[in-house]
């Protein structure tokens, strides 16, 4: 159904409208967070069509959530991974001051929050002077 739609022209930076947990949502960031925050087993292959897309990885819902952060509520290593991978800023903070890292913590997402510290090592030694 995405990939039908994404064809027809279906805008991947559209958002959802205000008053509910996911204001302000891209389709991409629906896709990551599930079922009010519960996995969605299709969330890796529709996360990669919705990127092939053009889907901002940066975008930011009402909060002030990236991508990233509504991924790791479920916690998908794989779609976490994908969107470092992607580029995800792992950085970036919402309107609390939190990271994803941080989310993926207070979250209980152990998994999630390893793949961001491997990221960042990763970034670190990477980083000249690291």
């Amino acid at each position: 159904m995405v990939k039908l739609l994404l064809d027809a022209g279906a805008c991947t930076q559209a958002k959802t409208e205000g008053g509910t947990q996911t204001s302000g949502c891209t389709p991409l960031q629906l896709a990551v967070y599930g079922q009010n925050g519960s996995p969605n087993p299709r969330a890796l292959d529709i996360s990669k069509l919705l990127i092939d897309g053009g889907a901002e990885l940066e975008a930011m819902d009402s909060d002030g959530d990236t991508v990233l952060m509504s991924a790791v509520v479920p916690g998908d290593p794989a779609v976490v991974q994908l969107l470092i991978d992607e580029g995800a800023k792992l950085e970036t903070k919402n309107k609390c001051g939190d990271s994803a890292l941080d989310v993926a913590r207070k979250c209980g997402n152990r998994e999630a929050a390893a793949v961001i510290q491997a990221a960042q090592k990763v970034f670190f030694c990477l980083w000249p002077g690291g």
